[in-house]
This record gives C-alpha cells, structure tokens and sequence, in this order.
C-alpha cells in the first residue's frame, strides 16, 4: 500500500498538485482479491472525497468511479481496509 501511495503522489509532484495531505494516515485504503486491487481516497480539510477514489491494479492507475469501474470493484466486499493507517475490518 505504501509503494501505491508514494507513486500516486510522485505522479501528483510531477503535475505541479500539491501532496501535503497524500499520506497513510490521511486515507481510507481498501484491499481487494488478495492485494491485487488497491483503492484509495484522502481527507482534505476534514472531509473526505469519495469520487476521488483510486483503483491500482499491478501498481497501474485505473479510474474506477461508478459504472466506470470495469471490475465492479465498487460493489464489493473489500479483504481489507483502513482508514487514518488503523485497520476497520478484514473480510471473514
């Protein structure tokens, strides 16, 4: 997860976007089949934006809002997930 967060703000970097508030502990992470899906938002000002959310797959970027999430990964029970870097629930 952290390798995701580091490239996904590199990428913010180098489109002059500023990543003060792109950190773990400013996330909601989910974890979908087994790691190969990563999601992600941050909290900017307090709130949190769930259209900004990200899919990884294998370390690439993949939009994924809504019917445009072609894995339907967004209907899904995630294995994992955390929000501000503690762990909320793990899939049973």
């Amino acid at each position: 997860m952290d390798n995701v967060i580091k490239k996904y703000k590199t990428s913010l970097s180098e489109r002059g976007r500023d990543t003060d508030d792109i950190k773990r502990d400013n996330a909601v992470i989910r974890v979908y089949d087994g790691g190969k899906y990563i999601q992600f938002a941050f909290y900017n000002d307090g709130s949190l934006n769930y259209s900004s959310y990200d899919y990884y797959d294998k370390m690439e970027h993949m939009t994924a809002t809504g019917e445009y999430d072609r894995l339907g990964l967004y209907k899904k029970t995630p294995d994992y997930e955390e929000v501000k870097d503690k762990q909320t629930k793990t899939k049973e």
